[in-house]
């Protein structure tokens, strides 16, 4: 069993934070939304990148299989990179 400061200071966190119940109902609400939004950017800029990594290499096999010109395929990279 814990004694002490520490353990007085996570007992009132888990009692509804420093304020009241109901305020540390909301602050959990706050904190696991920031997570899961910053869990949801983080996967949707790694599959963006993985699609554009993906739709640069077919756009090189088209080039080196003669489907594409040179210059189709500078334009055709430049729009996918966004640039």
């Amino acid at each position: 069993m814990m004694h002490g400061f520490g353990w007085l200071m996570f007992n009132r966190f888990c009692q509804g934070g420093f304020n009241g119940g109901f305020f540390g109902i909301w602050m959990y609400l706050i904190v696991a939304g920031l997570a899961v939004i910053a869990v949801v950017l983080i996967v949707n800029k790694s599959l963006k990148k993985t699609s554009d990594e993906n739709a640069i290499e077919v756009l090189k096999m088209q080039y080196v299989e003669g489907k594409i010109t040179e210059e189709e395929y500078m334009k055709k990279k430049k729009v996918i990179q966004g640039k």
